[in-house]
């Protein structure tokens, strides 16, 4: 039995040249359907990472208001986000404020709707709105 095995493998000359391009040819195309779903997956992470960065970024900026509207009057509260809060006013006629953070640029606009008091809070990132969040506040009188 055993010298029927040596003689059969004896007779075996190997793979032949088509079947060793046919199945690099088919290694070839599952593995560029795999680096592509590499890809997609590094891209999708890289969108999500800023976006929620953007998200913690606007949601630090609202509580910094609303703690503001606690403590202090409205126009008191405005001077405070210019001066102590390093934020310059981009419009005369609006109460809206501008702000580069972490290559972040965050804005807040505050708008008076009778007794309360209208806070837009975005963030941009190479000019693309990366975060917004609104919210109506009472300040404090």
């Amino acid at each position: 039995m055993l010298s029927f095995l040596k003689r059969r493998l004896s007779l075996e000359q190997g793979f032949t040249l088509i079947e060793v391009l046919v199945s690099l040819t088919l290694i070839s195309i599952i593995i560029t359907g795999v680096m592509g779903l590499f890809v997609f997956s590094a891209r999708s992470g890289k969108s999500s990472k800023e976006s929620l960065d953007a998200t913690y970024t606007a949601r630090n900026h609202m509580e910094m208001i609303y703690g503001l509207s606690q403590t202090v009057d409205f126009e008191s509260g405005l001077d405070q986000i210019r001066t102590e809060k390093g934020f310059e006013k981009i419009s005369p006629s609006e109460n809206l404020f501008g702000k580069t953070v972490d290559d972040q640029y965050v804005t807040i606009q505050l708008k008076e709707r009778g007794n309360l008091i209208n806070v837009i809070v975005n963030v941009y990132e190479d000019t693309a709105l990366r975060a917004k969040m609104e919210t109506l506040l009472l300040w404090a009188e």
